[in-house]
């Protein structure tokens, strides 16, 4: 099997190793976290990291800010050059800086690292990597380990295993106990990916007709979405890259309303993302505008919410244009978890049918430890 097919199926063990470390280390653990943010008087977070680790903040970032909790998101390598002040050395010190590394060895983390804690007074530094023995678990002041296991291929189960952990630990930080979390939502969550991923010959005549659908040929790959599926949004569009290469671009759906429908054609491939109601509504009305009003292009809907007619004027999906995938996962900050995984076997099968092995590095490494 290949090997960043083997990765993908492996998701279910790395999301339920992940979830049984956090119930037997972390618990203490997080509300002591808790409890020392509070006593130092933190008045914000600030995710940083990496590609796929970068993007993994955004579900959490946008739970804490519904929470009214103060936080940001910084890529790593523009947070180290340009982040962090010269002369103000104080304006990090109420603030807590969560670096996300799988690796825990990415150049810009270490770097960033060793520069914020040779600030005076240093901020607090909580470091979330896969590796034990890395430089990030091993300088930070609160280091965590998931449990994804060896990862040799594109991110994939790093990634889902990361936004598992992320969405524990900012639930905990936010003021939720443990004995009040809402466990059946994980537990579900992992129920329902095996069951995707079990059943081969469901699986390949989904991706048969997928394909059928999308096609292999284009150049191009538009993904969107709102509020915590952008972390899928950045991850599909990094994915598709790296696995078929072929170029993409991942944007809010209020930004490709701003400029990027100019570059609309009848062959345009959009998949679109809805992970709450809300953003359903909303998505339901671009998707009418892109195939009734311009007329343009293919859409992949992959969505967790179960169509109302009072939404649109059509009943959308029956349209020949749109290939809905609906799933179960309703939580909206766990929803990224499923949509990536629809993803991810969708760009392998298009990579397959293109001659190209899926997974494969021809440029770059699994760690970058360049800048």
């Amino acid at each position: 099997m290949n090997e960043f097919l083997r990765e993908i199926y492996s998701q279910p063990k790395a999301l339920r190793d992940t979830w049984n470390h956090i119930q037997e280390q972390y618990k203490e653990k997080f509300t002591e976290l808790r409890t020392v943010l509070e006593e130092k008087n933190i008045s914000r977070i600030i995710f940083t990291g990496m590609g796929s680790s970068y993007f993994s903040s955004y579900p959490s970032y946008y739970y804490l800010i519904k929470k009214g909790i103060s936080a940001e998101i910084r890529e790593a390598g523009e947070f180290l050059f340009y982040g962090i002040p010269e002369k103000d050395k104080h304006s990090l010190e109420r603030s807590v800086i969560v670096l996300i590394s799988q690796s825990g060895e990415s150049g810009e983390i270490v770097r960033l690292l060793n520069k914020l804690k040779s600030l005076a007074p240093a901020p607090l530094i909580i470091g979330i990597s896969n590796d034990s023995s890395s430089t990030l678990n091993r300088k930070s002041d609160y280091a965590f380990i998931i449990k994804a296991g060896t990862e040799t291929s594109v991110t994939s189960k790093s990634y889902t295993s990361t936004l598992l952990f992320l969405f524990v630990f900012t639930t905990i930080l936010s003021g939720q106990n443990f004995s009040s979390l809402n466990t059946s939502d994980i537990d579900d969550l992992i129920l329902e990916i095996d069951k995707f991923l079990e059943n081969m010959k469901t699986f390949d005549n989904l991706y048969d007709r997928l394909l059928s659908f999308f096609g292999v040929n284009f150049d191009f790959l538009e993904i969107l979405g709102r509020g915590p599926s952008l972390a899928t949004v950045y991850q599909g569009a990094l994915n598709f890259k790296e696995i078929a290469k072929t170029y993409s671009e991942g944007n809010p759906c209020s930004t490709f309303n701003h400029g990027s429908i100019e570059c609309l054609k009848k062959n345009t491939h959009i998949i679109i993302l809805s992970s709450d109601k809300t953003n359903y509504k909303l998505n339901l009305n671009l998707i009418e505008k892109i195939v009734f009003k311009w007329k343009c292009g293919k859409i992949l809907h992959v969505a967790n919410q179960d169509y109302q007619p009072n939404f649109s004027s059509h009943h959308i999906h029956d349209n020949p244009k749109i290939y809905l995938f609906q799933h179960r996962i309703k939580n909206p900050y766990l929803s990224p978890i499923m949509e990536i995984i629809v993803l991810q076997l969708l760009f392998f099968k298009i990579a397959e049918e293109n001659n190209i092995n899926p997974g494969e590095f021809y440029f770059t490494k699994k760690i970058t430890k360049e800048i």
